[in-house]
């Protein structure tokens, strides 16, 4: 199995930590965040990992070369321009080719998701996108339907409102940044340029079937701001 972790993000809220430091290697417990995410992939059978970088780079390649892992560590050097996650996936594209679903993690986003179990319920449905979500406040939601199946997006502090397909009732949950995805959905990326991959899924949505997961208690968090990290070090470190 592949997976694509996004670690070429500037870090700026995390300043002056990141001036020096990439943010994926910023430490918590003694280890980087990335560490911890690639320990994850390991445990959920991932062979092969591809990581996009930007800012300071050549240190996580560095990180990524010296590592004692099983996992083989596939660089997308996104050095000209960072690309967010829609044109960062669709530029490691033909480095995660692959017959089978693969997993989409950012690198400064830590929990104790299952990622056995977030596979295995993906497997029995097989939608186009399986995205796991939790209940916590967020101005930006996603839309879904009472069958779990994606139908929008909407920015609770502007009124903005993207409908992707029409339902009665819609339910607001908000995305964890952990995603599985069908091979196919990359030859689906037709958006270029610099772009969120969620763009793309509300695209998608209105003809593909992309559905959530929600585990229960998941300890989530999203690191990034300094009172953000100390969490962080007190949850996970």
């Amino acid at each position: 199995m592949k997976a694509m972790i996004f670690a070429a993000g500037k870090g700026i809220r995390l300043k002056p930590v990141t001036n020096q430091t990439p943010k994926a290697l910023v430490k918590i417990g003694g280890q980087p965040m990335l560490w911890y995410v690639l320990k994850q992939m390991e445990r959920a059978n991932v062979k092969e990992v591809v990581v996009n970088v930007h800012h300071l780079g050549h240190k996580i390649e560095e990180f990524l070369s010296g590592l004692d892992t099983e996992i083989k560590c596939i660089v997308s050097r996104e050095y000209d321009e960072l690309l967010e996650t829609g044109g960062g996936l669709k530029k490691a594209g033909p480095l995660l080719k692959t017959s089978e679903p693969f997993f989409i993690a950012n690198s400064d986003i830590l929990s104790d998701l299952d990622f056995v179990t977030f596979k295995s319920v993906h497997s029995k449905l097989r939608p186009l996108v399986t995205l796991v979500v939790n209940e916590r406040e967020s101005t930006r939601k996603l839309l879904f339907n009472r069958e779990g199946i994606l139908c929008g997006w909407a920015n609770k502090l502007t009124g903005e409102k993207i409908i992707s397909r029409n339902s009665d009732e819609l339910v607001e949950k908000s995305f964890c940044g952990i995603h599985i995805a069908e091979p196919e959905l990359l030859d689906m990326i037709t958006e270029s340029g610099k772009f969120s991959i969620l763009k793309t899924y509300l695209r998608l949505a209105e003809n593909h079937e992309i559905r959530y997961y929600e585990q229960p208690q998941l300890k989530w968090i999203d690191i990034g701001t300094p009172e953000k990290l100390a969490e962080a070090e007190a949850i996970f470190g």
